[in-house]
């Protein structure tokens, strides 16, 4: 019989097996290799942890989420970096203000529990600036809702996948609902983009030592 691809040196197992989180990992950390010359020997594959299990969220530096007790349509997007040597590597959290047509929000270092500017103008864009980097908050927040920004962690490619089936099934019958469908999806699509980076950075280290 064959081996399995993606189990590294565990060839007998299978690589996954599904988890209620997605799947779970059963190969080694290693890299299979195959020896040309007495001393040395030239990388053939990647186990399937650097594949599939490291994969940074977000935009690989931050990434950006819903409460999911949220009751307004607000969507926040995946935001963009604006000055790398201005990043600090703390989560952030947004507090929105609706007061009649007045929305504001506050900025929360939730790392360092303080708070570091309230009562902002929401701009007309939605765009909003933190300490190198900007996201931006579509449609209409409700009085409370709370969005967060924090740094890229990596995440598995079955976990990302999973939530986004989950959050599919889930009904959306009120405008929170809705935005929150809008938000996980929209983190879903970028956490595939990034994992198909990934799968392709794997794919040249290995064709490269091939070559």
């Amino acid at each position: 019989g064959g081996n399995y691809l993606f189990s590294c040196r565990r060839v007998g197992s299978a690589p996954y097996t599904a988890s209620a989180t997605g799947a779970t990992y059963n190969g080694d950390q290693g890299q299979l290799a195959v020896q040309v010359t007495n001393s040395m020997q030239v990388s053939v594959g990647d186990n399937g942890a650097n594949l599939f299990e490291r994969v940074p969220t977000g935009n690989g530096v931050f990434s950006t989420s819903a409460a999911t007790t949220n009751t307004g349509g607000g969507v926040i997007g995946p935001g963009t970096v604006t000055d790398p040597t201005a990043v600090t590597g703390h989560a952030y959290q947004l507090v929105f203000h609706v007061s009649g047509a007045s929305t504001t929000y506050d900025l929360v270092d939730s790392t360092a529990g303080a708070t570091i500017s309230t009562g902002n103008a929401m701009p007309a864009n939605g765009a909003i600036n933190l300490p190198g980097m900007q996201v931006t908050v579509q449609n209409a927040p409700a009085d409370g809702d709370k969005f967060s920004v924090s740094p890229s962690t990596n995440q598995s490619i079955f976990t990302t996948l999973r939530n986004a089936i989950t959050a599919l099934q889930t009904p959306a019958a009120t405008a929170g609902a809705r935005a929150q469908l809008s938000t996980t999806i929209a983190q879903a699509l970028s956490d595939m983009d990034n994992a198909a980076t990934q799968l392709q950075s794997v794919h040249t280290k290995v064709g490269t030592a091939l070559n």
